[in-house]
């Protein structure tokens, strides 16, 4: 809830600034919507990051190896919904004519879909490498977390924004009239959405499953299980 609100703060605190008109103007609605729908997308693509490794051996790391194609599965499932709910929500909310998502709303999708990926595979790493240490305290590590995913999310917005400009030329419209300062504010933006996530998102996943690893383990030496700790689908071994 934290990443889905502040997601939707930072999506839409650039629209303050950018005092666009004519062919560029962004409306309340427009810009809510789109900005909802972001966060939609990006919890998306974090439940992609965490899910599976609570609840497969495929998305789990050995003691050996990281789980490569678990990334790519995943990460393509998260681009995928990401672009869906990113075009659908284009093609449905009033967006002014100059924009690339109004003239070629599955361009848009698709180009600024590849931050939910990057999202999904970064976070699955940083949990996977902690997840091998095998460590017992859940806080340790988490400013190193934070700033590698800031230094990621800030370099994937900075790589997006320099597509969408190249993008839209070669589609033949007018860039939108951007300052440098906007784009500069935005990308610091998302790093610092970039080092919540990370400061907050693996460390809590690994407490998380590694909490049930103890518990099914302490069921299975000595059959008593807390039943208010397993989950609601897990059945309570009785000795």
């Amino acid at each position: 809830m934290i990443i889905f609100v502040l997601d939707f703060v930072i999506s839409v605190a650039p629209l303050f600034f950018l005092h666009l008109g004519g062919k560029f103007a962004v409306g309340s609605l427009a810009g809510g919507l789109s900005s909802l729908a972001h966060a939609v997308a990006l919890t998306i693509s974090i439940f992609f990051a965490i899910y599976p490794k609570a609840s497969t051996n495929f998305a789990r790391p050995s003691l050996y190896a990281l789980p490569w194609s678990s990334y790519v599965v995943f990460g393509a499932l998260s681009y995928v919904a990401g672009n869906a709910v990113l075009f659908m929500t284009y093609i449905t909310i009033p967006i002014a004519e100059g924009w690339l998502a109004k003239s070629h709303p599955f361009a848009a999708s698709s180009l600024f879909s590849l931050i939910f990926l990057v999202n999904t595979v970064v976070l699955s790493i940083l949990l996977d490498v902690r997840l091998r240490a095998d460590g017992l305290d859940y806080h340790e590590a988490r400013l190193r977390d934070g700033g590698t995913h800031a230094v990621v999310m800030a370099s994937v917005m900075l790589c997006l924004l320099i597509g969408f400009t190249l993008v839209t030329v070669h589609f033949g419209l007018d860039a939108p009239p951007i300052s440098w300062s906007v784009y500069t504010f935005i990308v610091v933006l998302f790093g610092v959405l970039g080092f919540v996530m990370g400061y907050l998102v693996p460390s809590t996943a690994e407490a998380y499953i590694e909490s049930n690893k103890l518990i099914r383990k302490s069921s299975a030496l000595d059959g008593n299980l807390l039943g208010w700790a397993a989950p609601a689908s897990q059945p309570i071994v009785k000795p």
